[in-house]
């Protein structure tokens, strides 16, 4: 049984692959290598605890761009394209606001003094921090400039279990890990 589902696990991956055009560059070739990339060289440099720190400002970033009712109407002279330009430029903006004041107040402070950092939960939380960034990116562009993603980029980031999965999973992790550490420290 478990052998099965390793073999259909490392087919897929392998499908996965081979959807990319490798001779023609696409934008699901740059998600892909942003992904990887990205995440490997933020978690290192950054650490975990600036990483919670910006997972925290992400999430409240994205509540205020998409729940606030004045800034989810389109202003009537705006194309769809200028309005997710503006709600991109507003969640990245709001990203940079809180993580300067987040990365001074003392909660994070608390969670360097009395939490040690693993580089696996350091590079975990970084993947899914980068996951989540994508996801909220491609959810704040209009779908005619997703629609070029293949199947695979949109069914990972742009499905409704993607997306919930992307949303919930660095939350669930930050859980486990705060039980773990709390525990250690009784």
């Amino acid at each position: 049984m478990t052998n099965d589902v390793i073999i259909s696990s490392m087919g897929n991956l392998f499908e996965f692959f081979n959807s990319f055009g490798w001779n023609i560059p696409s934008w699901d070739l740059a998600i892909l290598l942003i992904f990887i990339i990205g995440a490997l060289f933020y978690g290192l440099s950054l650490g975990r605890e600036r990483i919670l720190t910006i997972l925290i400002s992400t999430y409240l970033s994205f509540a205020v761009v998409t729940g606030a009712p004045l800034l989810n109407q389109q202003a009537p002279t705006l194309t769809p394209d200028e309005n997710a330009l503006i709600h991109l430029v507003l969640f990245l903006a709001i990203l940079g606001i809180l993580f300067f004041f987040f990365s001074r107040n003392r909660m994070i402070r608390r969670v360097k003094k009395y939490g040690l950092s693993n580089l696996w939960q350091t590079i975990l939380f970084s993947l899914l921090q980068v996951g989540l960034i994508i996801t909220i990116t491609l959810q704040l562009l209009p779908a005619q400039r997703t629609d070029a993603l293949t199947q695979i980029t949109k069914v990972i980031f742009m499905s409704t279990r993607g997306t919930t999965l992307w949303m919930l999973l660095p939350i669930i992790f930050l859980v486990i890990t705060s039980l773990k550490r709390h525990r250690e420290y009784e």
